[in-house]
Parts: C-alpha cells; structure tokens; sequence
C-alpha cells in the first residue's frame, strides 16, 4: 500500500507543475488530472479494508478531517491548492448540487447515476432562487470510468449511487471563491448550502427530538422558525424534515400554511413536497433491490425526473449506454413485484410528480 500511495503522491506532484503551467487556471485543472493520472491504476484503494491501511500512513492520518458527506470520507492528498478524497457510498445518493470547484471523479468500485440538470431562474431573493429543474443528460458510471467535475453552476447534477458499495476517488481544486457558494436545486427553486450554519445544524436536531417526544412543542417551534427564517434557511429546514413534516395532519397544515404566503413560498413547499416524493422512490428500491439492478435503476431514475419528458430523457440516454434496458419495462416488473400498500404510495407519488404516465395504463391503482 506503501507503494501505491507514492505513486499517487507523484502523479500529484505532476499534476501540480502541470497546472503551474497552465497558471493555475481552474478550467485547466480536469486536463492536468487526466493527463498524469488515467494510467494509474486505483483498484487496490476500492475496499474500505485497503483504506483502513492507507491510513496507517503517518501522513494519511494527518490529513484526515470530520465529514458527513458520504458514509466514509478519506482524504489521501493536500498541498493547498488541490486534494485528492475517497467516498464511500452505501445506500446515500446525493442531491442536485453544483460544485465551487473543479475536478475529477474515478469511479472505483460500484455504479452509479449521474444526472445532469438545467435550471431556469425566475428570480432570486437572496440565497434563495424561484425557478424550474429539468433533466439536461444521465450518464452511468461504471468500475474504472471517470467524470469531469466542472465548477460554478455549468453541469448542477444528482448522484444516484446503484448498489452498496459505490466507491469514488475525486481529484479537485480547493474551493474557489468567486465560483460563489454551492447550491442545492429541486423541482421549483435552488438554495445556497452556506445556510447549514452550525445553529441550522442544532436547530434540525432539536427539532427532530420535538417531533418524537413534544408535537405540541415540534408545532410551536416549526411555526416560529418558518416566521424568523430567510427563504433559503426554510427551504434547506424543510427538505431535511421532509420525513416527518407530512407524518400527521397538524404538521403538514403548517407548511402548506406557509406555502400559501406567495408564490416563492409556495414554490419551495412544491419543492419538499416532490423532494419527498423522490425519498420514498429510492427507499422503496433500496427495499426491493432484490429485484434486480435495471428494476433499481428505473425506481431511482424517477426520484431525479419532475415530469414524463425527464423521464423520457433519461430512458433514452441509459439505453444508449446499456441497449438491454427498457426503465419503462423495469418500472412494471418492480410494481407488479411489491406490497400493495408500496403500490399505492407509488402510484401516489408518480402522480405528484407528474410521472402518471409511466405506468398508466400497465398498473392500475
């Protein structure tokens, strides 16, 4: 292991007199990653065993920082300007973001999808933008692919990872102010992520403790926050209390409440109430992975897609990269293959939406 991490160490270092080069121009940075790195071979750093002796290394251990993203964040490489990480996955997908910096992704072990969006604006207040999500391209990842991460709002894509695990290593630049913060995009509207302050963190949490032992007091407080907050700060609580905001009838009251206000409120309910949606797709194939892997793909394929064009969009692209499936087809195998009351949520669900069309009139109600 030893040995592999010098190599990766000096195809950093020549990454770097590559982009010294170049300036340190950030849209140079994927052509100096792939140019000294595509011929190195990863496969050993794949397992989470293989990583537990990385970061035996001295050095390795040095760099290692507390991460939530992704079930086991290790960083291998830092000179100050760029760094090399490995994410694990298991079971987690990742939300439509952009990125405040430039890189590339090796997909090591696993699959996944990567699903590309455009986003229209139609205003903005603050961290908070109005506007429409749609699907531009998907793209699956397969063991030994790799991907250009590009920085600022250019390619704001999903991450759908296919299996357990799904392991990544990425190549990327520090973050790079004047790309701004990242964002977060759903079906209705976008926020800035640098709303996750440390008090947002407590307040989720404290939430959450209400709403399992106070509903009174879960009411109480949800209501008064949703009346203090900026947009984008109710939009980022919202979507991380998708799960138990709609559980009972006095929860579910409030927010649509607030939804009523105006149509930026009522955009960004919209919004959790689709992000909701796209939950239960991907729990329910989680639950149902024995199904097989096209019957996966289809379920979690709906979670990304806010209208039967979407859908479309992405049934073509896969097919093309895999000519065997057919999501439509896979979409009937796995209701045909469910619980009855896992059908019903999912025909509930298609029907917000607006993905009806993808069953009808194969599965009915």
């Amino acid at each position: 292991m030893r040995e592999l991490y010098t190599d990766l160490v000096a195809a950093a270092c020549e990454i770097e007199n590559t982009w010294l080069a170049g300036n340190y121009d950030t849209d140079l940075f994927f052509e100096c990653v792939l140019k000294h790195l595509t011929e190195l071979d990863f496969s050993d750093l794949a397992t989470v065993d293989a990583q537990m002796e990385v970061l035996r290394l001295p050095e390795v251990k040095a760099l290692q920082t507390l991460s939530t993203f992704s079930n086991l964040y290790v960083k291998l490489f830092d000179n100050g300007r760029f760094w090399i990480e490995i994410l694990n996955w298991d079971d987690l997908h990742v939300n439509a973001h952009d990125h405040d910096f430039s890189g590339v992704q090796f997909q090591l072990l696993g699959s996944a999808l990567s699903i590309k969006h455009d986003f229209s604006i139609i205003e903005r207040h603050g961290a908070f933008y109005a506007g429409q999500t749609s699907i531009r391209s998907g793209h699956l990842w397969e063991e030994g692919s790799n991907s250009i991460v590009r920085h600022g709002n250019i390619d704001p894509h999903t991450v759908l990872h296919l299996g357990s695990p799904s392991t990544s290593l990425i190549v990327r630049t520090h973050p790079t102010r004047r790309y701004g913060s990242q964002k977060n995009y759903f079906s209705d509207c976008a926020g800035h992520y640098d709303v996750n302050t440390i008090p947002m963190r407590k307040n989720l949490t404290a939430l959450r403790l209400l709403g399992k032992r106070d509903c009174s007091s879960f009411s109480r407080q949800l209501t008064r926050l949703l009346k203090e907050q900026s947009l984008a700060e109710n939009l980022f609580m919202l979507v991380n209390l998708d799960d138990i905001c709609f559980e009972d009838e006095q929860s579910s009251e409030i927010v649509l409440e607030y939804g009523s206000k105006g149509r930026n409120e009522g955009m960004l309910v919209k919004s959790v109430l689709k992000k909701n949606c796209s939950s239960f797709f991907t729990n329910i194939a989680q639950k149902y992975a024995h199904l097989g892997f096209d019957e996966r793909l289809a379920i979690n394929t709906l979670s990304a897609c806010y209208s039967i064009e979407d859908f479309r969009r992405l049934e073509k692209d896969i097919s093309d990269q895999r000519p065997a499936s057919n999501l439509s087809r896979a979409v009937e195998v796995f209701a045909a293959n469910i619980d009855d009351r896992d059908r019903k949520g999912l025909l509930k669900r298609l029907g917000v939406m607006g993905l009806e069309d993808v069953l009808k009139p194969r599965v009915a109600a």
